[in-house]
């Protein structure tokens, strides 16, 4: 259903080529036509998201290596099968399903030998540092983002995980934000307990301190479009290795 809705919404998108400028002549509707549709948003994404061979083994070699790090050091603690419970009751109760069908509710009605052996698995994958294979398909949805009234905006791609590795990385959220709030630079605003509001609020202070004291003060507003699509992988990767994420 949810498919035959996107397909059909009459309204238009706009796909990003590679050089970032906007292509706003493939119409989001495909004429009407959902077969049509489809196959154009099929030939516009995969465009951008097929990747050469070169780049595949750089990344499949990055993952090794990392991999390898982290069986040299495994976690502290074992997890439990109270923070995995925990995990599961943190996440959103209607979130969109991943390649494995499961819901949070349905892993929440696991009767307790089954969070046992729930529990027994993750730990069996943090100790392989791998997820089985049936958990490395990602599902992406494209939802429409709307840029404004005139704008016919463009698609952004969502990618639904299966819920036990969104169920394993909420029990884990503890290590994370530790090893975050350790290594906050001075200059980080993305930090717990930061909001667009007490930046805005900083720098009014600083505006005003700068006229009473008739100084100067500038402040650049940066707006990354796609940044986490730019990311190089290989890269974040030896960075992640060398600050010991």
């Amino acid at each position: 259903r949810d498919l035959h809705l996107s397909i059909r919404r009459q309204r238009q998108m706009c796909i990003r080529d590679s050089s970032g400028d906007f292509t706003p002549d493939l119409p989001h509707c495909g004429c009407g036509d959902p077969q049509k549709a489809t196959e154009l948003r099929a030939a516009a994404w995969s465009q951008r998201w097929t990747r050469d061979a070169g780049e595949d083994e750089a990344i499949l070699r990055t993952l090794r290596d990392l991999r390898a790090c982290a069986q040299q050091q495994p976690p502290e603690e074992a997890l439990t099968v109270e923070q995995v419970e925990a995990g599961i009751r943190r996440l959103h109760k209607r979130t969109g399903l991943g390649s494995d069908q499961w819901s949070p509710a349905q892993l929440l009605a696991l009767p307790p030998q089954g969070l046992r052996e729930l529990t027994a698995l993750l730990r069996r994958c943090e100790a392989e540092v791998a997820w089985p294979p049936q958990l490395l398909h990602v599902w992406y949805i494209l939802l429409l983002k709307v840029q404004g009234k005139d704008h016919p905006g463009e698609e952004r791609p969502i990618g639904l995980l299966p819920l036990l590795c969104r169920a394993w990385t909420s029990a884990r959220r503890a290590e994370p934000a530790a090893w975050c709030e350790a290594r906050a630079g001075f200059w980080d605003a993305a930090v717990k307990g930061s909001s667009a509001l007490r930046c805005a609020f900083l720098q009014s202070a600083l505006d005003e301190t700068s006229t009473a004291t008739q100084t100067h003060a500038m402040s650049p507003f940066l707006d990354l479009a796609k940044f986490y699509d730019s990311i190089d992988l290989v890269g974040l990767a030896k960075v992640a290795v060398r600050l010991q994420y």
